[in-house]
């Protein structure tokens, strides 16, 4: 399978999308999720070596635009993830960046 990497600025991105039980305990990383809801998570950043420049690829998976969790709370999934991605390069470019970002998605870390 073809690997979706994006190149931002020092970084490769590689997009990964994948079901909410992907999106599971994946261990240390970043969290975003929409609204004040933590449950509805719709991307995660794997680990921190990034942040600590031991790599320059950053592994983002990100909910699949068409999966059944979106729900009708989530009426545009496609317009989600395009703010998610630009969210996730703010990160990247700002690693103090907690909180909401934009456009009600917030992101929290756990270390």
């Amino acid at each position: 399978m073809k690997r979706n990497i994006e190149k931002f600025g020092d970084f490769e991105i590689e997009w990964k999308r994948v079901s909410r039980k992907k999106l599971g305990n994946l261990g240390h990383g970043l969290w975003f999720y929409l609204g004040e809801d933590d449950k509805n998570v719709i991307g995660f950043i794997e680990g921190w070596e990034w942040g600590r420049k031991e790599t320059n690829l950053v592994k983002v998976r990100v909910l699949r635009p068409c999966s059944l969790e979106w729900g009708s709370l989530l009426s545009d999934p496609k317009k989600i993830l395009e703010d998610l991605k630009e969210c996730v390069r703010i990160v990247l470019k700002d690693k103090k960046v907690y909180g909401e970002i934009k456009n009600n998605i917030t992101v929290i870390g756990n270390c």
